[in-house]
């Protein structure tokens, strides 16, 4: 594949450092553990450094959480002893409210149950009133109150024989403690009373306010454990992120360097087999045509959409999984080269506006301050000679401007053209004037044939060596293609005419793309139009200076200047259309250059659809016989028509590249004429005109001294980047002699 791209771009005419930029997309998306796995970066310091940072993290992380577990366990606890509270001093106020009224209560959360009125009175024996299964289920809802209401309303008996050496006062503290109702089961109990259950009331409500107390402190330890918790995993988010980073960028550099070496091993690869094919007998491999390692592939690892999110152009989007920093995605890089690459076609666009416009406002300049001293005679005698139109014009309309723009002139466009008149001629009826004088037909005619031979010099051999080899070697790539893969596969590219996985008309155009690949590139790489330039001017300068010697001595001068500016922006408009006759020449040979495979799979579809109609038991083995045999047959018209086309269609390329110089150099004749008849135009007098010249004057002064300014800007900037490139090489200089 590498080999085939090299190819490719060589036949583009583009295979080298400074016409090929490469860009990688989707870096964000990465998995840190196959990158450290890949690259060995187990015992990288940065790395090492942010993965102890995480580990701390989920350490730390872990610590809060267990303490964050403990303080809602006592949470739930305390929150289970208010509750259990509440509960005793409801009971204890209806204890209370029934004794004040006389009235029987029967205790539910007490831990000993007693059917009592509203009066004192010993109780006539020892132990618990109610069922044991009852005193067990009074006995649980009390064990986690840890209440004061579950004091004893038995009194001990002296005489009561339990066993037990406890008294009122410790069996009343077990109570508040430990939430029992007695010493134990023969003990007899007192009566409570009004002041007693007052006191189990305040005292449980101040223990329900000291449990809320430690509650909302609880509480509080919580939430600092929660907002730690919450700093901690963003945190983690945030080192996970700088991890993911570290590792993308690791492996975008790794990617750039295995990129980079790629690139230079396949360009001393061609270059080899240029070398070898021009001198096969002094041919030295070990022995590099250029320095390969200062060749440096522009090379563009991108995240396109942590850019978009770091810089927010789209809502809603969510956060960026990988970078943190808008640099590190790579775009800002990209976009620093876009303008880079830009800047040359920029300065030259910018270069011929400026030439553009001062030719024009100086123009107006000599026209409007020449006016006086000329005769009309001298005028009419030139006008008369070189006046391509026959028709009087009125002043005003003599001329019109080319677009409906009228800043169209100076913005690039032509400046001003002929109304479309009769051509003037002469006695003999021959065309007389400056346009017809400019006839390009010839210096057209001349390139497109110059184009073509050496078109013919430097490729026609070569493809038809390149179609012989291609045949040559046509059968052995077909069989070695259909025997390295599935035979579902090869019938699947039999059906889609050779193109799959793999791509079998490129593969059997190899030998014919390898033999022409160095001299397509290198004739391209050549000024084709050269030349052409040359004869165009000297054709134009050999106008001006018949024109210079034609106008009467008032003249003279004024002829000089505006023919040197016609000159010049004749060469500024020249090159304007050489670049897009460049560009468009160089757009239809990679056209021609691709049109190779297509042409190759028309000219085998029959052997693909014949294939095709195999079917049943051993239809594959006659697939690959029947596609054999037609290989077999069609390979020797097949290549040398591939040549033929290639040749064919460069031809037809030259002869659009003289249709569009022909309409270009004609509206070139008549930008020099109209520049021109400023010489020979009458003027005026009319006090209005007189005015708005004398306006105009000081305008296009300002405009002029605008240009110096600019121009003057231009030569400082070169000098200065002269200055750096050469502090940039002495300090190079410097470093190879310390390492000497």
């Amino acid at each position: 594949m590498q080999l085939m791209m090299g190819k490719q771009f060589d036949l583009d005419g583009n295979y080298d450092d400074h016409a090929i930029t490469f860009i990688a997309s989707k870096c964000d998306d990465i998995s840190c553990s196959e990158v450290i796995r890949a690259l060995h970066l187990e015992d990288d310091d940065e790395l090492v450094a942010i993965e102890d940072k995480i580990d701390d993290n989920k350490s730390e992380s872990k610590d809060w959480s267990k303490k964050k577990s403990t303080i809602e366990k006592q949470i739930k606890e305390i929150e289970a002893v208010i509750k259990n509270h509440r509960q005793d001093v409801g009971e204890y106020e209806k204890y209370l409210e029934a004794i004040k009224d006389g009235e029987t209560f029967v205790p539910r959360l007490s831990s000993k149950k007693k059917v009592t009125s509203g009066k004192k009175r010993k109780n006539s024996r020892g132990g618990k009133k109610g069922s044991p299964k009852r005193r067990r289920s009074a006995e649980d809802d009390a064990s986690s109150s840890n209440s004061d209401d579950s004091e004893s309303d038995e009194s001990s008996d002296s005489d009561t024989n339990s066993g037990s050496d406890s008294d009122n006062d410790s069996s009343s503290d077990e109570e508040d403690s430990d939430g029992n109702a007695s010493n134990s089961e023969d003990e007899p109990q007192d009566q409570e009373t009004e002041e007693s259950l007052k006191a189990k009331i305040k005292e449980t409500k101040a223990s329900i306010k000291e449990a809320r107390t430690l509650k909302s402190e609880l509480q509080k330890e919580k939430k600092a454990a929660n907002d730690e918790l919450a700093t901690l995993k963003k945190t983690l988010t945030k080192l996970q992120k700088e991890k993911n980073a570290f590792c993308s960028l690791k492996r975008s550099e790794f990617s750039r360097d295995v990129l980079k070496e790629d690139f230079r091993v396949g360009l001393k690869d061609l270059d080899d087999a240029a070398a070898e094919e021009r001198d096969p007998d002094n041919f030295n491999p070990s022995v590099n045509i250029r320095d390969y390692d200062a060749i440096d592939l522009p090379v563009f690892t991108c995240s396109s959409r942590d850019y978009v999110r770091l810089t927010k152009q789209v809502e809603g989007d969510g956060e960026p999984t990988c970078f943190s920093n808008i640099d590190d995605t790579g775009i800002p890089a990209l976009q620093e080269w876009c303008h880079a690459l830009t800047l040359s076609s920029r300065e030259r666009s910018a270069r011929t506006f400026l030439a553009h416009l001062q030719t024009f406002s100086v123009s107006i300049q000599t026209y409007v301050n020449g006016i006086s001293g000329v005769t009309a005679t001298d005028r009419e005698a030139l006008r008369s000679k070189w006046e391509s139109t026959d028709e009087e014009l009125d002043q005003d309309d003599q001329f019109q401007l080319d677009d409906d723009d009228p800043y169209a002139a100076i913005l690039g466009g032509g400046l001003y053209s002929m109304k479309e008149t009769a051509p003037k001629v002469d006695a003999y009826g021959e065309a007389v004037g400056i346009t017809p004088r400019l006839d390009f037909t010839k210096v057209i005619e001349d390139n497109v044939e110059n184009l073509k031979a050496k078109f013919r010099e430097g490729l026609a051999d070569k493809c038809r060596t390149g179609a012989t080899q291609a045949s040559a070697a046509a059968v052995s790539t077909s069989d070695e293609f259909a025997g390295s893969m599935h035979w579902g596969t090869y019938r699947a590219t039999l059906r889609r005419h050779g193109f799959f996985r793999r791509d079998l008309n490129v593969e059997l155009l190899a030998p014919f793309t390898k033999n022409i690949a160095a001299s397509w590139g290198k004739l391209f790489e050549t000024d084709l139009f050269d030349l052409f330039k040359k004869a165009t001017l000297q054709t134009i300068q050999k106008l001006l200076t018949d024109v210079e010697n034609s106008a009467a001595p008032g003249l003279k001068d004024r002829t000089k200047i505006q023919g040197e500016l016609c000159l010049e922006e004749a060469k500024v408009a020249l090159q304007k259309s050489m670049d897009v006759v460049s560009e468009s020449m160089a757009n239809e040979q990679k056209e021609i250059s691709r049109c190779l495979a297509p042409h190759v799979q028309d000219e085998l579809t029959p052997g693909y659809d014949r294939a095709m109609e195999e079917r049943g038991a051993g239809s594959v083995a006659r697939q690959k016989a029947s596609f054999h045999d037609f290989i077999s047959e069609a390979k020797e018209d097949l290549f040398e028509d591939g040549a033929d086309v290639i040749m064919e269609r460069l031809a037809n390329a030259a002869s659009a590249v003289g249709d569009g110089l022909a309409l270009s150099l004609g509206e070139l004749a008549q930008k020099i004429e109209v520049n021109l008849a400023v010489l020979w135009e009458g003027v005026g007098d009319d006090p209005q005109q007189v005015h708005a010249r004398r306006a105009i004057v000081g305008e296009v002064e300002k405009i002029l001294g605008q240009i110096e300014l600019w121009k003057d800007a231009e030569k400082l900037k070169k000098e200065r980047d002269q200055e750096d490139l050469l502090a940039r090489e002495l300090l190079v200089d410097e470093d190879v002699e310390m390492n000497d």
